[in-house]
């Protein structure tokens, strides 16, 4: 986060989507219980639709 700040850069954390931090919880499956990952860092199609999901929920890319 040091050298972001440091030259005015934005960095998103993909532990941000990922997980609710605030529940000290990560997703491991979607909300229908289907596994949200292939292997240690590419998601599953449900996956992917889940987290674009949630990404637009708590809008980490803060576009709107």
């Amino acid at each position: 986060k040091i050298y972001g700040e440091k030259h005015n850069i934005q960095i998103l954390y993909k532990e941000d989507f990922q997980c609710d931090l605030n529940r000290k919880i990560c997703f491991g499956v979607t909300d229908e219980g289907i596994k949200s990952h292939y292997d240690y860092g590419h998601f599953t199609l449900e996956g992917a639709r889940f987290f674009g999901k949630r990404i637009y929920e708590i809008n980490w890319l803060k576009i709107n």
